[in-house]
């Protein structure tokens, strides 16, 4: 499996944070800081290259340095070890801040070489990692990456399951219904009177993804909805105020996670429900 590995100069020139020395005015004198920098060089030496980077969008210029930033890994071994899954590869997601509301977390992830979008595993499968600022030390990240690497069979037989599992068209409606839900808020549904047909996020953005396997609708939809550009309308006619519109990317780095870790995890109540 192909992917680039992005150098530390163009990190930092794609995400500024990563390199800061600063630190939020309100932190305590115990907070030390550790520069995101210095932990993607320990992650490269433990074998994990960083192949994306996402800088949280800080409309402020006292906030540049300090903001939460992300950096996806994947691993030099990629190609012949157990964390493959046909054209799937297990990533590492680190996210870190320097504002006191974030310290460095780990989760896993599933990378597809085909549409380049990153799935988050929920905690249900992976709990994610957290390490403090206070009381860092590099030996941690070894220690993380062991269990990186040893719950990605776990993420694996995950994925292969969910391949397994052939869905109807209904099921897959039903699917997509309950994403759909994820995306709007039910007051906001109510008051803009959102009109949004959920079978819209099951429309396939390349030939190979029209298969009918759970991995595949699930796919499909989180494709959809991460990446946006799906119409939808709001209000009446009747009102004069009926207005067409499409759904925006997904760029929030919170957002993203929480929203790939809710379809995750609603595949695999879905799958729960079809061996059952």
């Amino acid at each position: 499996m192909s992917y680039s590995i992005i150098s530390n100069e163009e990190l930092v020139r794609l995400a500024p944070s990563i390199a800061s020395e600063h630190v939020t005015d309100k932190a305590s004198g115990a907070y030390r800081q550790v520069r995101t920098l210095d932990v993607v060089d320990l992650m490269r030496h433990e074998g994990w290259n960083p192949v994306k980077v996402k800088n949280t969008r800080c409309r402020m210029d006292d906030r540049k340095e300090i903001c939460k930033h992300e950096i996806r890994f994947q691993h030099v071994d990629t190609m012949q070890s157990l964390i493959k899954v046909g054209e799937e590869s297990l990533q590492a997601i680190m996210t870190n801040s320097h504002d006191c509301t974030t310290s460095f977390t780990f989760r896993l992830g599933m990378f597809r070489l085909a549409c380049t979008n990153g799935l988050v595993v929920p905690s249900s499968v992976f709990s994610e990692v957290r390490l403090k600022h206070i009381g860092f030390a590099p030996r941690m990240i070894g220690e993380v990456t062991q269990q990186l690497a040893s719950h990605g069979q776990k993420v694996a037989n995950n994925v292969e399951m969910m391949k397994s599992i052939t869905l109807s068209p209904n099921e897959q409606g039903v699917f997509a219904s309950a994403a759909r839900d994820l995306m709007f808020d039910n007051e906001e549904v109510i008051k803009k009177n959102i009109q949004f047909d959920a079978s819209s996020l099951l429309h396939a953005r390349r030939s190979m993804d029209t298969k009918n396997d759970l991995w595949t609708t699930f796919n499909r939809v989180q494709e959809n909805m991460t990446k946006g550009d799906i119409r939808y309308f709001t209000g009446s006619r009747m009102e004069q105020n009926f207005r067409r519109q499409r759904t925006r990317g997904v760029n929030n780095i919170d957002r993203d996670i929480k929203l790939n870790q809710a379809l995750w995890t609603l595949a695999n109540e879905m799958a729960k429900l079809k061996v059952a």
